[in-house]
């Protein structure tokens, strides 16, 4: 009868000694998890990659494409409020030069350089989708279409589209979506949304 106090004095330690463990190991577990989220949602793809049209540009370039026929800037705002309005165009492909530009800044969060992907969701009216061809090239450059595009810090290029309207009369609102990640980057990717819109004559 007298082994049980000392029994049961054995089981108390142990569950205690177990209770401590499974403590430390859920708060190591938590701290790691808390750390990545913090570090996930405190960052902004505004702190990797700005969207500029001609008002907003922070070196005064010009020369930025036009809207039709009103000869006025297609592209108004900077980065999560960059619009683009071409106006309406004429019948066949069409080209812009320098809708907008994108710019990274002097330094990276992390790394050296950045990726970016550039694509075209459709209209949801129509379901059609009058973009055929889209990319970037150095400012000045002319129409290329480089996509994806690799940059370093303070690099800015010049986003050049295509389009070609199929239906007369028919205002077409796309949205241009931008995607950025950089090379060993974990994690949700960041995005920039950019609604444009198009006519026919």
């Amino acid at each position: 009868m007298k082994r049980w106090p000392w029994l049961f004095a054995v089981v108390l330690a142990a569950m205690g000694l177990s209770g401590v463990l499974a403590v430390q190991v859920t708060d190591a577990a938590f701290t790691s998890h808390s750390a990545s989220h913090l570090s996930i949602t405190a960052d902004q793809v505004q702190n990797w990659l700005h969207l500029y049209s001609q008002s907003t540009d922070p070196d005064g370039l010009s020369g930025y494409a036009t809207r039709v026929p009103s000869g006025e800037p297609a592209a108004t705002g900077l980065d999560e409020t960059l619009v683009v309005d071409l106006g309406t165009t004429k019948p066949g492909n069409t080209t812009w030069n320098r809708v907008f530009t994108a710019a990274t800044p002097r330094a990276l969060p992390v790394g050296s350089e950045i990726n970016v992907t550039v694509d075209v969701l459709p209209d949801p009216a129509t379901g059609q989708q009058p973009v055929r061809e889209i990319g970037f090239s150095p400012i000045g450059s002319g129409s290329s279409f480089t996509n994806p595009i690799t940059m370093s810090a303070q690099t800015k290029v010049q986003l050049n589209l295509k389009v070609q309207p199929r239906d007369r009369g028919v205002t077409y609102r796309v949205t241009i979506r931008l995607t950025m990640t950089y090379p060993g980057f974990e994690g949700s990717y960041y995005q920039y949304f950019v609604p444009l819109a198009v006519a026919r004559d």
